[in-house]
């Protein structure tokens, strides 16, 4: 945490989708570097060994069940959360996302099977996060660090988004139209609150791929970094792990 944080309350983060991957691992960093994080997990999985791993109490953090393809259950933890003054929250962070599928030997149009869900998981869902957690953040006033809702999603080389043509060339498939996608969420709702003067960033990061050869740990912990020295001037960009301009396609 930033040496000013240091001596002051927590910063409080909304990390949603904990129980796997990026966001299990975000929560880890985040708790590493002193912040109250609300982590949610799918139903059911509170007793998982690897998410009561997470350990989010020891920093007066909460885990929650939620289930992020209903609407209402988001609802219903956006009402708890505000409920809580002390969880009054200054990021928010979405890793919703699907298991990696069986490698496809079609593009998207081919009509391949599992498309149109993931389609739905990573650009639908963003929007009704957006819809309903970013209350909490433009209602807040200024915390500790820059108040910023961020979307987190899956790097290409994970095989989670490969779709190739039946030729078998690399081709604009569904990862690189959702990344453009919500990139494009995150800049409209940018200049949104600069016409509004709402003091709430947004932010695009991409998550390290396996073949970047690095420990896992270290791109979540950098990850965290951004977040924690985000800046008016990054709003509304898509950066990679590192903290640099990230590409749709790779």
């Amino acid at each position: 945490m930033p040496e000013s944080q240091q001596n002051n309350p927590r910063p409080t983060v909304l990390v949603i989708t904990a129980d796997r991957g990026v966001g299990h691992g975000l929560v880890k960093a985040f708790c590493y570097r002193g912040w109250r994080v609300i982590a949610t997990v799918a139903p059911g999985t509170f007793g998982v060994p690897w998410v009561q791993s997470l350990k989010v109490e020891r920093n007066g953090g909460k885990l929650m069940e939620m289930d992020y393809n209903d609407e209402d259950d988001m609802k219903k933890v956006s009402t708890d959360i505000a409920g809580q003054d002390t969880y009054r929250l200054d990021v928010v962070v979405n890793c919703a996302g699907l298991e990696a599928p069986p490698a496809y030997s079609g593009c998207m149009y081919e009509g391949e099977p599992g498309v149109l869900e993931r389609i739905k998981v990573m650009v639908a869902v963003p929007i009704v996060i957006t819809k309903v957690f970013t209350p909490h953040l433009t209602e807040a006033e200024d915390g500790l660090v820059p108040r910023t809702l961020v979307h987190v999603m899956p790097n290409l080389q994970t095989g989670a988004g490969n779709y190739k043509t039946l030729s078998g060339q690399p081709e604009v498939h569904c990862h690189g139209m959702a990344k453009r996608s919500v990139h494009a969420q995150a800049q409209n709702l940018d200049h949104t609150y600069r016409g509004r003067g709402t003091r709430v960033n947004t932010l695009l990061l991409e998550a390290a791929g396996p073949n970047e050869g690095l420990p896992f740990w270290r791109s979540c912990d950098s990850m965290v970094r951004i977040i924690e020295t985000m800046t008016p001037e990054r709003s509304g960009t898509f950066l990679n792990w590192e903290g640099n301009p990230a590409s749709y396609y790779m």
